[in-house]
């Protein structure tokens, strides 16, 4: 799965480089899924990372805040994936949506 992960970021910067943002999206949804199925050395945390800075990059240029909805179960395979390889336990992080209010001073 790293190796397909690999070469969908490339094929995915690739595209980016050409200004040909939409499939990028796409490409690059299915590489951090790949990633996420070989979270497991210090080369697959690389190239999840990668693939992570390579999909803001590519929501940034295009404005697409919520092209991001897209990636929120993938996002969570991610996370979940990275907490299984932490010795440590995690403290639980709250979760916020929309609905809450700013916090003060903000």
């Amino acid at each position: 799965a790293l190796w397909e992960a690999s070469i969908k970021l490339a094929e995915a910067t690739l595209r980016m480089a050409q200004q040909d943002l939409e499939p990028s999206k796409a490409i690059l949804l299915k590489a951090l899924e790949d990633a996420t199925d070989a979270l497991e050395t210090e080369e697959a945390l690389q190239v999840t990372y990668d693939i992570v800075e390579a999909i803001h990059r590519t929501h940034e240029r295009t404005d697409d805040r919520q092209g991001l909805q897209k990636y929120h179960r993938a996002f969570k395979a991610m996370l979940e994936a990275l907490r299984r390889l932490s010795p440590e336990k995690c403290s639980d992080v709250p979760s916020l949506t929309a609905a809450c209010p700013p916090p003060e001073g903000e």
